[in-house]
């Protein structure tokens, strides 16, 4: 195990500025680039790399978002999740999640796909409508089953996600204080005043 101070005080910065809309986007991952994080020894920094570039690299991100302000602006459990990983990289504990802990989630953009097909063949089927009363049929049924897939891609999720959290509740890890591994650990980074104050 190795804890990288020098580079997770700098992550710790940038992190924060990130998720305020202070820093764009581009200028995150050029200095993550420069000051080589992602390879540091310290295996948080690339966990914590990772989970900030979710925000803007994932399936249903927002398209051609420059950085988080305004209606781009991080919902307040986002941020919140942020404050959590910024206390982590300040407070000198060791990384002790392990490096294939990811969710099983089904990627939204998968169903997307699918429901942007179903919805294009529905067009096609309302535009032939005049030749067929089946096609106009095959058009409604093909919406409907469009938009009940995207639904369910969302609550299927959000159940498999539930389901891994428990299981991580048994092995003693707490993924609501993620990168702690459980609340002794957040707790304890909570009664440390200075791991709450800015750089």
């Amino acid at each position: 195990m190795m804890i990288d101070n020098e580079k997770r005080n700098r992550m710790s910065v940038m992190l924060r500025q990130l998720g305020s809309g202070a820093m764009s986007i581009a200028a995150f991952e050029q200095l993550i680039e420069e000051h080589e994080l992602a390879e540091s020894n310290d295996r948080s920094l690339a966990h914590v790399i990772s989970y900030a570039s979710s925000f803007y690299d994932d399936d249903s991100a927002p398209i051609f978002i420059a950085r988080f302000r305004g209606k781009y602006r991080l919902r307040c459990d986002d941020r919140r999740r942020i404050a959590i990983a910024v206390m982590f990289l300040r407070s000198d504990r060791e990384y002790q999640w392990p490096d294939d802990f990811d969710h099983p989630y089904i990627h939204d953009f998968a169903f997307l796909w699918l429901c942007a097909l179903a919805t294009c063949t529905s067009f096609i089927a309302f535009a032939l409508t005049p030749l067929s009363l089946m096609l106009f049929l095959v058009g409604i049924a093909l919406i409907s089953g469009s938009i009940w897939l995207f639904r369910y891609a969302k609550l299927y999720n959000s159940l498999m996600h539930e389901r891994w959290k428990n299981r991580q509740l048994i092995n003693g890890r707490n993924y609501d204080v993620w990168p702690f591994v459980n609340d002794l650990e957040y707790n304890e980074a909570l009664r440390t005043p200075w791991l709450l104050a800015g750089p």
